[in-house]
């Protein structure tokens, strides 16, 4: 689907690596770029749970990595840098993630590059952005959920500040990160050249805050709420675990005789929605006691068979087998050498005529000789940049 699109990524950690790892999926021929010493964190990080792997692949690198071509190369240097700016001429998308400005003391920064290939479209992934009050600030998941309201917002619902169970921050950058490049890459298709997108993870989680902002203009303020405006909505707990609910008004009757609460079927303090508002805390409590007394899976099939919302709440063991997952195939088990079988979770999206990419992750320096030599360096002149530290190939790394 994006064959023939050249993506350089100097990226680390998530942000970045997920957004180029998408397009690497979507067919885009992605070239990692890596420090010279030992590569993207994620390498050598959360080795934890990674025994008997090698020193330069872990487990989440390999989620976030896989699909890519991997040249270890020490942008510090003047030898380094030439290398870039000749693998940077004819690329179509760079994508980085480091501190803001970082790749401009490189002399390698979007201005810098587009003196040679006007036509890039070169993406910044940042805490709080290239310009403002802070961006000379380091900012990662944690920091950023904290500024932009999100962990009080999860107040009301988790009975106190709290961050979301998943990197919030580092995945809506990383999906705002891939539509800005490809909308991007579809105006230059159109003549409008090539730009410097400048993302802040910050601007992308407070863009989501739509719920709060539309409280916020009304009310003049958004304090924490309860997720829910429906009564009963939310997580209950059962016999055996927990269901998700979520009642609308037409199945409200059908609710309540599946649950034996025919009483409020005729009572006028539960006979509309905002009636049930000013009741919640006494249904919820009703409904949380009822359910308690029988397993997940009667009641699901139970109000299933009435069309009411509900699910089983699951871990995220019991999600990668549920069964619908399993039928579409988001959840796939491979083996890549020095990993073994492993899950890899595929692109999501299915298309017609287009099955995305699914390629192991690069070791370390993999592809550092045959990157190079596509750009134009001859075997002694890649042999020369290896003795003098200015790139790495993963066959030399144990030497």
């Amino acid at each position: 689907m994006l064959s023939g699109v050249k993506v350089i990524c100097v990226d680390v950690f998530l942000a970045g690596p997920f957004a180029s790892r998408m397009l690497a999926e979507l067919g885009a021929d992605v070239v990692k770029v890596e420090h010279i010493s030992r590569g993207d964190p994620y390498r050598y990080l959360e080795h934890r749970y990674d025994d008997g792997t090698p020193d330069d692949l872990t487990h989440r690198f390999a989620q976030y990595n896989r699909g890519k071509r991997s040249l270890a190369l020490d942008l510090k240097s003047e030898e380094g840098k030439e290398v870039f700016e000749s693998l940077a001429a004819d690329a179509d998308i760079i994508l980085e993630n480091l501190r803001p400005n970082k790749m401009s003391e490189f002399g390698l920064g979007y201005e810098d590059v587009r003196e040679y290939n006007e036509d890039v479209i070169y993406c910044s992934i940042s805490g709080y952005g290239e310009t403002g009050p802070y961006n000379d600030r380091g900012g990662i998941d944690t920091l950023i959920q904290a500024m932009s309201g999100v962990v009080h917002q999860n107040s009301a619902d988790a009975g106190g500040p709290a961050l979301t169970g998943v990197y919030l921050a580092d995945i809506t950058g990383s999906m705002y990160a891939t539509i800005s490049v490809l909308a991007a890459l579809v105006g230059r298709y159109n003549g409008e050249g090539g730009q410097h997108i400048d993302l802040s993870l910050l601007d992308g989680l407070v863009s989501l805050l739509n719920h709060e902002a539309a409280q916020y203009s009304a009310e003049g303020t958004a304090p924490p709420e309860i997720r829910s405006s429906l009564v009963p909505q939310g997580v209950y707990e059962t016999a055996d675990g927990a269901v998700a609910l979520n009642v609308l008004d037409k199945d409200w009757d059908d609710f309540c005789e599946v649950l034996g609460f025919d009483e409020w079927r005729d009572s006028e303090r539960f006979d509309t929605p905002l009636a049930r508002q000013h009741h919640k805390d006494e249904i919820d409590a009703a409904v949380e006691e009822r359910l308690s007394d029988r397993p997940t899976e009667a009641w699901v099939e139970e109000l299933l068979a009435r069309d009411v919302l509900v699910a089983p709440m699951q871990t995220v063991d019991e999600a990668f087998e549920d069964d619908a997952v399993q039928f579409r195939g988001i959840v796939n088990r491979r083996h890549q050498d020095g990993i073994g079988e492993h899950v890899e979770l595929e692109y999501p999206a299915r298309f017609d005529d287009y099955a995305p990419v699914t390629e192991d992750a690069p070791r370390f320096g993999e592809h550092t000789e045959e990157i190079l030599a596509e750009i134009g360096f001859s075997p002694a002149e890649i042999e020369a940049l290896c003795e003098r530290g200015i790139v790495k190939r993963w066959q030399d790394l144990e030497k």
